[in-house]
């Protein structure tokens, strides 16, 4: 799913959406306890 995503607003909705997009670009996919063990 290469892309951008782009937005006017930038909402929190809008800032976990291309956070998925990188997450799924990354790894193929995005489940339960994906982000586990990432440091704030």
């Amino acid at each position: 799913m290469p892309g951008w995503h782009v937005s006017k607003s930038g909402t929190r909705f809008e800032a976990v959406q291309a956070l998925d997009m990188a997450v799924r670009a990354q790894f193929g996919h995005l489940s339960k306890d994906t982000a586990r063990g990432v440091a704030p």
